[in-house]
């Protein structure tokens, strides 16, 4: 990814959270559309974040207390997902999934700048969209040149190719850790299905050996209680 402030190590996903909702998927059903694998594993994916590797706290730490702060955030990733897939909109990761994986790596290092132009792009989106606030006070407020859809969204624009990047390697981490994680899956149930045909054939071998010894200590009990010249 270019132009990146952090290395992937640095970046976790999250799965704790439904970026999915019930009213999502009947819109979809109901409309007939049919989703591919990538477009689906985009809707239900993970959130991904941004942890420092020198910070002492655990990550899941961190996440949880990011998304307690910040928990009507996730309605509106929900919804932008929900309008990519859709094709609602050219986006290929909206403003808000973008802030909410920027926030942890602009507050160690504001750098480089084109990034940082596209954080704050995505933060003013956020909260036009959240609370209603007029763009151009918000960019008057920050002392900025204002950053336009056109800057970030149109081919050419001068911080297209820095979203283009970030947007790309999000979704492509995004679906991809879907495909891993029902790989995994896969994997532990077959690793179970082994484990519980082992366990199945260990009980069986110890119920005929089991069996066995009933056998041998009743027939010698039977010798013992028949006389020989009876046996005989």
């Amino acid at each position: 990814m270019e132009q990146q402030v952090f290395n992937e190590d640095e970046i976790y996903e999250e799965w704790d959270v439904t970026t999915v909702t019930v009213s999502d998927m009947h819109l979809i059903q109901f409309s007939g559309l049919k989703l591919s694998e990538k477009d689906e594993a985009f809707l239900q994916g993970p959130l991904l974040f941004f942890e420092s590797e020198d910070d002492e706290r655990p990550a899941w730490d961190h996440r949880r207390r990011r998304l307690s702060a910040n928990v009507w955030m996730l309605d509106q990733v929900s919804d932008e997902r929900f309008q990519i897939i859709t094709k609602q909109t050219s986006w290929i990761i909206g403003p808000s999934e973008i802030a909410l994986l920027l926030m942890g790596a602009m507050a160690e290092d504001p750098n480089p700048p084109e990034l940082f132009e596209l954080y704050l792009w995505s933060l003013v989106k956020l909260k036009i969209r959240r609370y209603g606030h007029e763009e151009a006070k918000l960019w008057k407020l920050l002392k900025r040149k204002a950053v336009t859809d056109a800057d970030v969204l149109r081919k050419g624009g001068r911080l297209h190719a820095t979203y283009e990047s970030l947007a790309t390697y999000m979704r492509d981490r995004i679906t991809g850790g879907v495909a891993e994680r029902e790989a995994e899956k896969q994997r532990w149930a077959r690793e179970n299905e082994e484990r519980t045909a082992r366990f199945e054939e260990q009980q069986r071998q110890r119920e005929q050996q089991s069996e066995r010894k009933r056998k041998k200590s009743a027939d010698e009990m039977m010798a013992d209680l028949i006389p020989p010249d009876e046996a005989q």
